[in-house]
């Protein structure tokens, strides 16, 4: 992107346990954290090159693993103030907006879709 001179918009994905601390989930929590912090570091260091970076950080999304894995299957939702999982194309309409020129003026954002878990 660099190279190119024409500036550009990373998009990190994380979770919200990159925010907050879920139990026996040390590894996990670390690592997310990792890449909530490391996004805004990239966009400090790539701000000059006009590179935006920002990051997802999705709560618990109707996917296979949140369907189908009882561990994962239910843990949240009596805590979400929306009453629901997310969508995948929920999503998707975040990447698009952090991806497109709406969100020109973003950068080193971590955006929690959560349906307001993280909000208690």
């Amino acid at each position: 992107m660099r190279k190119q001179g024409d500036g550009g918009s990373i998009i990190n994905l994380s979770s919200i346990a990159g925010v907050v601390a879920f139990d026996d989930s040390a590894a996990y929590c670390a690592s997310k954290g990792g890449v909530t912090n490391l996004t805004r570091e990239l966009a400090v260091e790539l701000g000059d090159d006009g590179i935006r970076v920002n990051a997802i950080n999705p709560g618990v999304i109707e996917t296979a693993m949140s369907t189908e894995d009882a561990a994962v299957a239910g843990t949240l939702g009596d805590r979400i103030p929306l009453g629901r999982d997310g969508l995948p194309e929920e999503i998707a309409g975040v990447a698009l907006f952090l991806a497109s020129e709406e969100s020109a003026y973003v950068t080193g954002h971590n955006l929690v879709v959560d349906g307001g878990y993280t909000a208690r």
